[in-house]
């Protein structure tokens, strides 16, 4: 999906709707186990993490933890004011569909850069795949 999205020049923002919240259900609420609050945080941070990776996986931003909706929606919503455009040929990279990780970094002070975190090395093409 995230192939998709970087060859059609698509990002992705998402914004956690939860607002502030914490691992406990409530001020009353013990967990009988550990097993069970453990349970409970994984599956509350499951959701977390694909909606941040989505989100950084295609250049976008992650909004959560907070209450300000309306801060959220201008800051998921405004565009650069500058794009760059930065092109990269792998010269030796093995063709063989493997994760690369990349790291863009500026020298300029308070530059926020999005950028893709890596990218998957083609495949060969192999004869029998071709009909």
């Amino acid at each position: 999906m995230l192939d998709a999205a970087a060859q059609a020049n698509v990002t992705v923002n998402t914004l956690d709707a939860r607002k502030l919240y914490t691992y406990m259900l409530d001020a009353s609420k013990r967990f009988e186990s550990r097993t069970e609050q453990d349970v409970h945080i994984s599956s509350l941070t499951a959701s977390e993490d694909s909606m941040q990776q989505l989100a950084s996986g295609s250049f976008g931003n992650y909004f959560h933890n907070s209450n300000d909706f309306t801060g959220a929606f201008e800051r998921l919503t405004e565009a650069a004011e500058y794009v760059y455009v930065l092109e990269f040929h792998p010269q030796d990279a093995p063709p063989d569909g493997s994760y690369h990780r990349l790291s863009v970094k500026v020298s300029a002070k308070g530059a926020r850069v999005r950028a893709r975190s890596g990218y998957f090395g083609g495949k060969p093409v192999r004869h029998s795949d071709v009909n």
